[in-house]
């Protein structure tokens, strides 16, 4: 603009009044510097003297070439606005009569005309870059235009396809009625107006150099004036999807005949594989198949393959006879990742090869079987006749299947025979061990019998159990028997030892410890010696939760002898073995007169009455314990002078899952529900709670033992759980045997003749029955008493009767 002609304020003013639109002025020469929006427009002046718009218009050309450029033309210039036109402005504004209002107009369809054809070569970057073709109709139905991915796409010249019909494809074949009818109804509702938009599959009996191609085409209604068509169709190839989805179909039918044959548990393994055989033949187009068993031992020269299963197609494969495994396909095969397949053997290579020579297949897809991750040998499906076409990853993925649905069926056939060897040898042992358990009364007999068992089964050379010396530093035996020649009563393995074998490793780690030995290799459980030619030992250890009696070990001279079947048979006979020395052990205190008693404290805060009482600053006492259904148990507790709730909450935040107040008097009851328990440790080594009070973070513990129990164990056991015990008094003494006569006696002593009285009519007219046959009002008439009553008389019995039965006093 002449700066000083004022135009440029003119000018502002009147494109600022559009909407959206902001103004900038800029020099002529900076106009291309100061361009940084492609949805611009360029207004500039044409005059005789000053500025020169074609100027302008060749530096927006070079910067921005499809900003465009308004000018507005001056009267006395001599170019015409024609002129300026066929020079590339867009727009031209005369500066005569209401020139502003007209220029508004001109820069304002200038914008929109940037706008349309920007969007339209974004337009045809997104088509140049679509896969798909696309066609436009008339109202009539007939191409108009074709552009050049449609003709790639049916293999056609675009002349072609404008002179072609729907009606003259099916009419040469190349399609169908139905697929003629279907297309006609849904181009003549896109046509008519009925629907904006429609997708249809067409499959085409197109002649191209690729075969037959199905197309899918999406007709959409052109809706502008002015248009010569009535619909855009936008057409792709999906014959490659149409395929696979023809693959999934027959993979998806042939995984049902796959099932089929494997729920068939009528049938052999050679009938199920023969099934199998049949199944994939008929999937991959093949003509034969078979199963191959190969050793990579054997020399491949000679031997090392053989078929064991085949589909009775090809005589060749009926030889059951080792072959040379150096002059078929499936030496190559083994050494594969994944199926080998070979479409045309002549033209990939194997015309010269031995298996090529011998066998003469023109095709082969051949997958590894393996059993436990060791090779079992091949499957494969064969042809004397070249493919035409390589094989699909769909038909390699499903002799891959095929492949791993043999593995499987082997692995469970092997299985199934070692379990039947299991049973076979040890069905009995486990039989006889349970009738030792349940008859046995003493630790000592249960080892002798089980060890006895062990050494008679089938398989097993020598059986021991064992168990910590009284040093506690050495693991010796307790019991043996067995036929080899190792003197087992002078044995003694150190449990420090840098390098155990297995028993004493079983007994650090409490888990069952397998070891395999080579032949010859000196076993350090017996001194270094080999002996007795000992392959395989196993070791278990004989533990009840966290209390351990030692370990049971068995060695055989084959090493093959502990599979995981049987190593986990010889763990659960471990676990019950150990069951059964817990019952003796608690059986005996409850059984027995001669009891040991220990008195000990223990000052660690891990014991939850030391927690309790320390944080109330009380004096907390055990008072009894039921074990619930769910496992838990329900822990009594009583303390004097302890303000309720600061015992609950004390209670809780030891860690007690629920507490309860049962009585608040003079003396409070608590209730704590608890999952791992002081008392239950103890009861399970087989000792007795008889009390444990605990105050200023002391506990003083007076437990029973069984006179022949070992009382040192059991402290030992204590102390390496809890810090702080120590041991306060040991006693042994006869526990006072009370008859049934006396307990009566004693009972009758502490009751009142209405107490008795109560209780005794009570129990003999069914009034602790339900339904009761006699209710507390009958009864207390019968005693001439009120029923209040009658009811204080009997409750008053039955908690004197309580008190004989559950107080340890």
């Amino acid at each position: 603009m002449d700066p000083n002609s004022g135009t440029d304020r003119r000018i502002a003013a009147a494109v600022e009044s559009l909407d959206g639109v902001t103004v900038e002025t800029v020099s002529a020469d900076a106009v291309g510097d100061e361009l940084d929006d492609e949805n611009a427009c360029v207004v500039t002046e044409h005059t005789a003297d000053g500025p020169d718009g074609l100027a302008v218009l060749e530096t927006v050309r070079a910067s921005h070439g499809t900003v465009p450029v308004v000018a507005v033309l001056d009267a006395d210039v001599a170019a015409s606005a024609t002129d300026l036109l066929d020079a590339g402005i867009h727009e031209v504004v005369q500066r005569t009569g209401d020139w502003e209002g007209l220029l508004r107009r001109r820069v304002e369809r200038a914008l929109e005309t940037a706008g349309r054809e920007a969007r339209l070569e974004t337009y045809e970057t997104i088509v140049e870059t679509m896969d798909e073709g696309a066609f436009v109709l008339d109202e009539d139905g007939k191409r108009v235009f074709v552009d050049e991915r449609t003709a790639d796409l049916f293999d056609r010249s675009k002349a072609e396809l404008l002179d072609a019909t729907a009606e003259s494809y099916a009419e040469e074949g190349i399609i169908d009625d139905g697929a003629l009818t279907q297309y006609q109804q849904r181009r003549d509702a896109v046509l008519s107006g009925d629907s904006d938009s429609e997708q249809l599959e067409i499959e085409m009996d197109l002649p191209t150099t690729d075969g037959r191609v199905t197309a899918e085409t999406r007709l959409s209604r052109i809706d502008r004036t002015g248009s010569d068509g009535a619909a855009v169709g936008i057409s792709r190839d999906i014959s490659e999807r149409k395929e696979l989805e023809r693959q999934l179909r027959e993979s998806e039918l042939a995984l049902r005949e796959l099932s089929a044959v494997s729920a068939r548990s009528d049938l052999p393994f050679e009938e199920k594989v023969q099934h199998v055989l049949d199944i994939g033949r008929e999937r991959v187009g093949l003509e034969s198949a078979f199963l191959a068993v190969i050793d990579p031992k054997a020399d491949p020269e000679t031997g090392g393959f053989r078929v064991v299963v085949d589909d009775g197609n090809d005589e060749q494969f009926a030889e059951r006879t080792d072959q040379p495994l150096s002059e078929t396909y499936c030496r190559k095969t083994i050494d594969a990742q994944g199926p080998l397949a070979v479409s045309d053997a002549r033209a990939e290579g194997w015309a010269d090869d031995p298996a090529y020579e011998r066998y003469g297949l023109g095709c082969y897809l051949g997958g590894t079987v393996t059993v436990d991750g060791e090779l079992y040998g091949t499957l494969c499906f064969a042809a004397r006749q070249p493919r035409e076409e390589p094989f699909t990853e769909s038909e390699r993925q499903f002799v891959e299947l095929l492949t791993q649905w043999v593995s499987y069926e082997l692995a469970r056939r092997q299985r199934e025979g070692e379990l039947r060897q299991l049973l076979a040898r040890i069905n009995g042992l486990i039989r006889d061990v349970i009738e030792v358990l349940v008859e046995s009364s003493t630790r000592e007999e249960i080892n002798e019998r089980a060890c006895d068992l062990l050494a008679g089964v089938e398989g097993y050379d020598l059986a021991w159990i064992g168990d910590v010396d009284v040093d506690g530093n050495a693991l010796t035996p307790t019991a043996w028997a067995g036929d080899a020649d190792v003197d087992i009563g002078d044995l003694s393995l150190p449990l420090d030892a840098d390098d155990p074998g297995p028993s004493v490793r079983a007994l650090r780690e409490g888990t069952t410890q397998h070891r395999e030995f080579a032949a010859g290799e000196p076993i350090g459980e017996f001194g270094g010696e080999p002996a007795q030619g000992f392959r395989t030992a196993i070791a278990v250890p004989l533990a009840y939760k966290d209390t351990q009696y030692g370990v049971m070990s068995v060695y055989t001279t084959d090493p093959d002898t502990f599979n995981a079947h049987e190593q986990a048979v010889l763990s659960a006979l471990g676990r019950a073995i150990a069951n059964a020395y817990n019952a003796i052990e608690t059986g005996r205190i409850l059984g027995t007169d001669q009891v040991i008693e220990l008195q000990f404290t223990v000052g660690d805060d891990a014991l939850l009455f030391n927690r309790i009482a320390t944080a109330v600053d009380c004096e907390l006492s055990y008072a009894g314990s039921v074990y619930q259904p769910d496992g838990s148990l329900r822990l009594f507790a009583e303390t004097t002078g302890a303000a309720a709730d600061a015992v609950l909450s004390a209670a809780e935040d030891a860690g007690v899952e629920t507490a309860a107040c049962l009585a608040d008097e003079d003396q409070q009851l608590f209730e704590f529900v608890v999952r791992d328990a002081f008392v239950e440790t103890i009861a399970d080594r087989g000792a007795v709670m008889q009390t444990l009070d605990s105050e200023n973070g002391q506990a003083h513990v007076t437990v029973e033992l069984p006179a022949k129990a070992s009382a040192r164990e059991f402290f030992e056991f204590v102390a390496d759980r809890y810090d702080d015990t120590d041991l306060v008094g040991y006693h042994e003494h006869n526990r006072p045997v009370e008859t049934r006569q006396e307990f009566r006696a004693a009972l009758e002593d502490r009751l009142t003749d209405r107490q008795q009285t109560a209780l005794q009519s009570s129990y003999l007219s069914g009034f602790f029955e339900w339904p009761r046959p006699v209710s507390g009002d009958e009864l207390a008439e019968s005693m001439d008493i009120s029923r209040p009553t009658f009811h204080q008389h009997l409750r008053a019995a039955e908690r004197k009767v309580f008190e004989e039965l559950f107080d340890p006093e």
